[in-house]
């Protein structure tokens, strides 16, 4: 048999690509691709999104030396890190190198004690970081996603990081200042009232309020470790429409001057809610902004609280009061403004047998006048008559002693919170529900609200009374240091020390930081801006205060040089 040779192509087989080849074409299209940036503008915020532990890079040229300011922000998380971001992650996510020769500044590569090739690098705090560096030929932006797994994620982690960068040469795109902007005054059920600082000096009505808005969303464990990112903010699930913020100018405060007071309606019972100010430090047409600490504040449970503010008769009261449901907020007040009118009088035509504008019979005072006295009398008065009303503990019944003989039970100490249960142990008696329909004739599905729980006025508010009024009327305040007040102990409380961080939005400082309230919604008395007044005249008052709040020393107040008893001046009952 005759075999025929096979026959062999001339075109030579090509062999396949090695492992090494393959190997270097994919490093070179992942360095490719690592190396990619995107060119921002100057004045401009960028959003985008990054996986767990992933990098992007972004360029803004520049033709002269300028200062760079640099701003990330997270907008949200991957979603399983709801519960576990916490304020600071300390893994560097923001580079900035001001050198052509490191165009692709990766946060994670750093190493401040050897690297020198990057102008800085920066954490994220609260939600944010922010470059500030000078730069030259361009900046050069690199940006790094946390690993979710070293945050308390898992390796699946759902969805991806949501930031956003802005970048500008002339000032921040984004401010942050860790003092809060906004003091909570007071809620009720439904409703929060909010104020700022002052923005004018008392008198003046001539400067305009600045660009303002008040962000208020429900509490979350994001709303504290993303608590500095606007962005987060302003995105949130929840916030409260401006629609649903009426703001409006007031005097109320410890300055006098105009501030602008904000209130919420539509807001969810026994709800935790945190709130920011947010201002526009630019033109119109700039989006430059400042966004001011939080503060914290709660909703009541109960209807039988309700928030009022803005009275005549009563200018410093901004806070929620005893209130019957099925009565309207204008019968409500005209209700306290009775009670108000009565005892008012009375104190006015006390003071009226001294000479207060005849300076030719002499001056009870160097510092204070008669029209001190008034005013401090006032606000007492609008404290004791109208009390502050919060909810009761959970199961709390009404104890009705319809014969009007029951005795007052002295508490041991001063207390945050005082129990109405029996009208008749109250401030309020009037508005028992056996009496409800007398108070109320016209309101026939008037209900009582109690019970109820009380924030007694501050000591301080007393105070200001025995300081600035005439030793004549005879007002005298609880001055025991051994924590037995007497009496005095049913019907105030204290004052307590916060620390500066802590404060609300319009504080003046000094006083040693005792105060009726904190940012964090804890209430500790009734102050009326009391306890502001207070630390502007003792900056330094670590010999001016007890163990009950901050006492004013008469000889630092006034001098005394009348004394005699007014028999028909008519106070009404402290408890």
């Amino acid at each position: 048999m005759k075999l025929t040779p096979i026959r062999r192509s001339r075109s030579r087989r090509r062999p396949p690509r090695s492992t090494l080849e393959a190997l270097l074409l994919t490093c070179c299209l992942a360095a490719q691709y690592a190396n990619a940036q995107t060119t921002i503008t100057d004045g401009s915020t960028t959003q985008f999104t990054l996986a767990s532990s992933a990098t992007t890079f972004y360029h803004l040229p520049l033709s002269s030396q300028s200062t760079v300011y640099v701003s990330l922000s997270i907008c949200s998380p991957p979603s399983d890190l709801g519960v576990n971001l916490p304020f600071t992650i300390a893994s560097p996510a923001l580079a900035l190198s001001n050198s052509s020769s490191t165009t692709s500044p990766d946060p994670s590569t750093y190493d401040k004690t050897t690297d020198k090739s990057f102008e800085q690098v920066a954490d994220l705090n609260l939600g944010v970081a922010n470059i500030t560096s000078p730069a030259t030929e361009g900046a050069w932006i690199g940006v790094r996603a946390p690993d979710v797994s070293t945050l308390g994620g898992s390796s699946s982690s759902v969805g991806n990081w949501h930031f956003q960068l802005s970048v500008s040469t002339s000032s921040p795109v984004e401010q942050f200042s860790s003092r809060a902007g906004l003091a909570f005054d007071d809620s009720d059920q439904t409703n929060a009232l909010l104020t700022t600082a002052n923005y004018s000096r008392m008198g003046d009505n001539e400067t305009l309020p600045p660009s303002w808005r008040t962000l208020i969303v429900p509490t979350t464990s994001l709303t504290a470790s993303l608590s500095a990112s606007k962005c987060f903010i302003t995105n949130a699930t929840g916030l409260v429409p401006e629609s649903r913020l009426n703001a409006s100018v007031t005097t109320r405060g410890w300055s006098g001057g105009n501030r602008i007071q904000y209130e919420a309606s539509g807001l969810s019972a026994g709800t935790n809610y945190t709130a920011w100010l947010l201002e526009a430090t630019g033109s119109s047409s700039s989006n430059r902004t400042k966004l001011w600490g939080s503060v914290s504040f709660a909703t009541k449970s109960g209807s039988n609280c309700r928030l009022v503010h803005s009275l005549d008769f009563c200018p410093d009261v901004a806070y929620s009061v005893p209130a019957p449901s099925g009565v309207s907020t204008s019968d409500l007040t005209a209700y306290y403004e009775s009670k108000m009118n009565t005892s008012f009088a009375n104190f006015k035509r006390s003071l009226t047998t001294f000479p207060c504008h005849d300076l030719s019979m002499g001056a009870y005072s160097f510092i204070s006048t008669c029209d001190n006295c008034t005013s401090s009398f006032l606000t007492w008065s609008c404290a004791v008559t109208m009390p502050r009303c919060a909810d009761p503990p959970s199961g709390t019944t009404l104890t009705l002693n319809n014969t009007n003989t029951t005795e007052w039970v002295i508490p041991p100490s001063y207390q945050q919170l005082l129990f109405r249960t029996d009208p008749y142990i109250s401030r309020t008696p009037a508005l028992s529900p056996d009496t409800i329909a007398t108070t109320f004739p016209n309101d026939t599905s008037a209900t009582s609200p109690f019970p109820y729980a009380e924030v007694p006025p501050c000591l301080d508010v007393c105070n200001f009374v025995e300081a600035r009024c005439p030793n004549m009327l005879q007002f005298v305040c609880p001055k025991s240091n051994d924590g037995k007040g007497g009496t005095g102990q049913a019907g105030y409380g204290i004052t307590s020390h916060v620390g500066t961080a802590f404060r609300m939005g319009g504080d003046p400082g000094g006083g040693d930081g005792l105060r009726a309230g904190d940012r964090f919604g804890n209430v500790y008395c009734n102050a009326l801006s009391t306890d502001l007044l207070t630390a502007l005249q003792f900056p330094k008052a670590s010999t001016a205060t007890t163990l009950h709040g901050t006492r004013i020393p008469c000889s630092s107040i006034k001098l005394l040089l009348i004394t005699f008893v007014v028999s028909n001046l008519i106070i009404p009952f402290l408890f």
